[in-house]
């Protein structure tokens, strides 16, 4: 019995070598009442089988032939077993602004180097599409005097998108 075909999957298999002796050069055939291969799978003349087999959970049995220049030849049965196709993984969606987006809200309070930094002594910046991108900016630019939250802050409003018009994005953003 032969295995190396996964349903859905591309696949070969080689039977050049069941030929031997005669008068070469070979070619290669289905003996006629010697059975099929599994749908989507074909044999070449040279003695390849491939292709992309349709189904799984099946043997399939047929016979495959080496037919020598003077037409002698000899054939050989093949038992072929196809595995089940391989699951296809989800993939993760990215995500997108919503109205649930993060901003960080900053209040300087007397600090004159804070609001130097900001532009103005309490605001807001974001959009931030993570909490761990909204702690990111307010470590990066104003350590202890910002909290992260679904509302924009009061005062001046500082809000900004990232250069994707999208979320500000740690590492990319700022």
């Amino acid at each position: 019995m032969l295995a190396g075909f996964r349903a859905g999957a591309q696949g070969q298999i080689d039977f050049s070598g069941i030929a031997s002796g005669g008068n070469p050069p070979y070619h290669y055939k289905l003996a006629t009442f010697g059975g099929f291969p599994p749908i989507g799978l074909i044999l070449a003349p040279n003695g390849v089988l491939s292709g992309i087999p349709k189904t799984s959970g099946r043997s399939r049995e047929f016979r495959v032939c080496a037919v020598d220049l003077s037409g002698n030849q000899t054939c050989v049965w093949v038992q072929l077993d196809i595995a089940a196709a391989t699951p296809t993984p989800t993939p993760t969606p990215t995500p997108t602004p919503s109205s649930s987006s993060v901003y960080a809200n900053w209040s300087c309070g007397s600090s004159s180097q804070c609001a130097t930094i900001m532009g103005a002594a309490q605001g807001t910046t974001g959009k931030f599409c993570a909490i761990a991108d909204c702690n990111a900016w307010g470590n990066k630019f104003i350590p202890g005097g910002y909290s992260c939250s679904t509302t924009s802050g009061p005062g001046l409003q500082r809000i900004s998108v990232g250069i994707n018009g999208q979320c500000n994005v740690s590492g990319v953003d700022f």
